[in-house]
């Protein structure tokens, strides 16, 4: 027995039969509808496609037999796969390749063989299309151009089957990256709209569902005219084609007119940036939204809190010439008469100590303790006028309890010393002394 050893180019032969990935997939129809045509075409009892790996023939598709796979090194199609056409064995007892052939020789009695390679259209021999039978015989040429017709349609399917495995796979790289982008987009806190090479909405947020009143259903794949308002699009066309040419990243400025078109037709201030992306499925735009109202009514409350502001200054600046002027009345129209109550003060209690009562005197005693506390408050408001605003209050009540005990004082009553009436001030003194105090 020659056992079927590697082809000249096996390891690329492998690499692309790793490539269309399907050694031990399940069974297939459409396979499976070739093999039994094959069988029937060529009269055979067997009928199989068969790949061969590193060391085995695995069968997708098989008629006549129970088994999956045989070793490589005892396989009619290791020798098949050799060769870049139809292999033909009449009888296999009589062929020096196969007489001694456990397949041959042994229980399954294989007697004839017909196998078309299966190529790639880079020329690997993935394995064959064959046919097998327990007796000798020999093709017509007819079936022999049938088998190799069907063994072209197998290498059809498979491509078709490898082709159909990579859309799946970007469909689904797709998928993933539409969801990636669907989470990036609903993290946004901005209103965000992706947009395609035709202008059409391929995806958007929940803030846009909501800022324009439309579901999810009802903007995917519709143009995105349908959010600007119909005006714009009139007077701004050049923007628009502005909008999807660029190649840089490109933000509408703030200070622009835009407006955005809700559902029901109202309109709204919108600031637009436009972000172009390049990805395996196409151009896109990235489109940002931020509605402005918000920002207007804020814009409006700092102004009016502004207005407030200003007009509390001009209050306090008010105020604040109030408390000036108060501290210019203080200084002209209250500090010359405490000078003149404390001159008076001691003046008496000097000139006239031996005619006064000890009840008159203490009055003159705590006179003196007012006019020093009134002075103290004074000179708090002459140091700064709006630390002495509270003082202002307590000064007044202070000046009229000073001014109230002087008056107290006058006249004074007679008294006698030793028996003997002793005379009060004289009338004189205590009238000037009356006039003064009311006069303050």
């Amino acid at each position: 027995m020659t056992p079927a050893g590697p082809t000249s180019n096996e390891r690329e032969r492998l690499a692309a039969l790793e490539r269309y990935q399907v050694l031990d997939s399940p069974a297939e129809q459409e396979f499976d509808d070739l093999t039994s045509l094959a069988a029937h075409i060529c009269g055979t009892p067997i009928a199989l496609i068969s790949l061969v790996d590193a060391h085995r023939q695995w069968f997708k598709s098989k008629v006549g037999v129970a088994v999956t796979e045989t070793p490589r090194d005892i396989s009619f199609c290791g020798h098949c796969i050799q060769l870049p056409h139809l292999m033909e064995v009449p009888d296999a007892r009589e062929d020096f390749l196969f007489y001694d052939n456990p397949l041959v020789a042994g229980d399954a009695e294989i007697r004839f063989y017909a196998g078309m390679p299966l190529a790639t259209p880079d020329g690997q021999n993935l394995g064959t299309l064959c046919v097998m039978d327990s007796v000798p015989r020999q093709l017509t040429p007819f079936q022999r151009e049938a088998l190799a017709r069907l063994g072209r349609q197998v290498m059809n399917q498979m491509e078709s089957r490898l082709t159909t495995q990579r859309l799946e796979a970007a469909n689904n790289n797709l998928r993933e990256m539409e969801e990636r982008a669907r989470l990036v987009l609903e993290a946004s806190p901005n209103a965000m709209v992706m947009v395609d090479g035709n202008e059409r909405i391929a995806l958007v947020n929940s803030n846009a569902e909501e800022l324009f009143g439309y579901s999810r259903n009802e903007l995917l794949g519709q143009p995105i005219e349908i959010l600007v308002p119909i005006h714009y699009q009139r007077a701004r066309p050049g923007d628009k084609a502005g909008f999807f040419s660029t190649v840089k990243p490109h933000t509408k400025a703030e200070n622009v007119d835009l407006s955005g078109r809700r559902k029901e037709g109202t309109e709204f201030p919108v600031e637009i940036g436009l972000n172009p992306l390049t990805t395996s499925a196409g151009a896109f735009v990235l489109v940002s939204i931020i509605d402005l109202r918000a920002r207007k009514r804020m814009e409006n409350r700092v102004n009016r809190l502004k207005r407030d502001l200003k007009r509390q200054a001009r209050k306090l600046a008010a105020a604040d010439r109030d408390l000036a002027d108060f501290a210019s009345i203080v200084s002209r129209d209250l500090q010359a008469p405490l000078r003149g109550i404390g001159s008076l003060a001691n003046r008496l209690v000097t000139d006239s100590a031996n005619r006064l009562k000890n009840s008159n005197r203490e009055q003159l005693n705590l006179l003196a303790i007012k006019v020093r506390r009134l002075n103290t408050l004074i000179d708090r408001i002459l140091v700064s006028p709006r630390a002495g605003q509270s003082a202002k209050v307590r000064t007044s009540a202070l000046f009229e309890s000073v001014a109230k005990n002087t008056v107290k004082l006058f006249p004074l009553p007679p008294h006698s010393v030793n028996g003997t009436e002793t005379p009060s001030l004289s009338r004189m003194e205590s009238d000037k002394v009356r006039k003064f105090v009311h006069a303050c």
